[in-house]
Order: C-alpha cells, then structure tokens, then sequence
C-alpha cells in the first residue's frame, strides 16, 4: 500500500497466474493468442502508463495471489521517488533492485526444455473487461 509506480507498467504474466488471480478475484480471464515472447512484449508494450486493474484506491485487490513479476518487483518505500529519478538529461535511474525478469526468463526457458508453452501476456489481456479507468490516484 502506498507506492504504486510500478501498477503502471506493463506486468507480463502466464496463464496460471491469471487463473489464480480470476478464482481469487471472482473473474473470468480471456486468452491472449499462442505467439513468440517478441510478438508478447510488442503487444503489451500498448499498456504502457496504463493502471493495473487490479489497482483499487492505491492498493492491489489480489495481493495474495499476485503474480511473481509483482513478488519480486517491489519497493520498501513509502512513495515511488526512486522509481521517478531522472537524472539531469532525462535519463530513467533504475531503482535499486532485483530485477523481476531474472525469474521470468528462467521459467520461460524451464518451458523451452521441456518442450511445453504457456500463454503469456500483459494482465490487461488476461482481464479486458477490468481494464477501465477506476480510483488509483
């Protein structure tokens, strides 16, 4: 509760973090298509700025079954300053802090290896029908 710079990014999740999040929300979730993780980040980079919607007043509603990019991603803070620091020529200044596609990244590539896929996509896309401008602040 408090800082929530990072609920405007695009969070990139699988499909059984979305089943989670839908049985602990009461929502139904909507399949993005089969495609490659170029084709993924392409399309959820649309999302950009765009509020979790999952974000009501300032706080997640599924913090319990959050997905793990929103585990790992987070902020001892109580404001997103060090998510806001530029530097003087505009330079985004990376907080400090683990960062949560190290984890992604192993579990697509587990995947890979075994010779199985996931739908993976941007939270928006597993959830259109929340994707509506609510209280976030």
């Amino acid at each position: 509760k408090g800082c929530h710079h990072c609920c405007h990014l695009p969070t990139f999740i699988f499909e059984h973090e979305a089943v989670a999040m839908g049985q602990a929300s009461g929502r139904s979730i909507s399949k993005p298509p089969p495609r490659t993780h170029n084709d993924a980040l392409m399309a959820g980079a649309k999302y950009a700025n765009q509020p979790c919607p999952f974000l009501i007043d300032r706080q997640c509603s599924v913090y319990e079954s959050r997905p793990l990019i929103c585990r790992t991603h987070h902020s001892l803070a109580a404001d997103n300053e060090l998510c806001r620091k530029l530097l003087t020529h505009e330079t985004l200044v990376k907080p400090p802090m683990v960062n949560p596609a190290y984890a992604e990244m192993q579990y697509l590539a587990l995947m890979t290896m075994a010779q199985r896929s996931e739908r993976w996509g941007v939270i928006q896309e597993f959830f259109p029908a929340l994707n509506i401008v609510g209280k976030t602040g």
